[in-house]
């Protein structure tokens, strides 16, 4: 949010970087008395940048986790699969470029399911033959679960729903495709669990 209005989030506003973060999703976000104990967690000279730090709370505390808390609820009750979009050099199609790397940012993942091209901002990198072949994977999964309700297919490495297996998300990554079970330490949901809602 620093970045693209053009002012790179700097140590000295960090807080003030928590605080917006906190409050930014209703049930998910955390109360201003929280940011001490966030910070601690994500201080900003752990990071190349203190943007990268601001992400990483972003990404953990308000997708990442809730998302995989959800999940891990839903299994509960109904077959359940979770994935991870993890193309670390994933193009940003509708940003511009800003002062760190976006990464598997959120909304990144849809440019490898869709044609965006009516939305690309103009000079985005092509995606490279792996990035099309892990987007092959993820559309072929995606087709199979909207046809019979099970992602899985001929050709396709087997993803596994989560019950049952606490913690299991498949993770695309254009080396390849894989389930892992250390999304929720990658991410520290366990520190989210523990922290004041509001």
């Amino acid at each position: 949010m620093y970045d693209l209005s053009g002012a790179p989030l700097k140590a000295a506003v960090y807080n003030k970087a928590l605080g917006a973060a906190g409050g930014f999703i209703y049930r998910v976000g955390y109360p201003a008395s929280e940011i001490a104990v966030v910070r601690k967690q994500y201080p900003v000279d752990g990071y190349k940048v203190p943007a990268l730090a601001a992400a990483q709370v972003m990404t953990d505390g308000l997708v990442a986790c809730p998302a995989f808390d959800s999940s891990q609820e839903m299994a509960k009750n109904a077959v359940t699969y979770e994935y991870e979009q993890a193309d670390l050099n994933a193009p940003s199609i509708v940003a511009g470029p800003i002062s760190f790397p976006y990464r598997a940012g959120h909304f990144s993942e849809l440019q490898y399911i869709f044609d965006l091209s009516s939305i690309t901002i103009k000079g985005t990198p092509a995606l490279t033959s792996a990035q099309k072949q892990m987007g092959s994977e993820m559309r072929a999964y995606w087709a199979n679960f909207a046809r019979t309700g099970d992602p899985n297919g001929k050709g396709l490495p087997r993803w596994q729903d989560v019950g049952g297996k606490t913690g299991l998300v498949e993770q695309f990554r254009p080396e390849g495709t894989r389930s892992i079970t250390s999304f929720g330490k990658e991410h520290q949901c366990g520190f989210w669990a523990g922290l004041t809602r509001q």
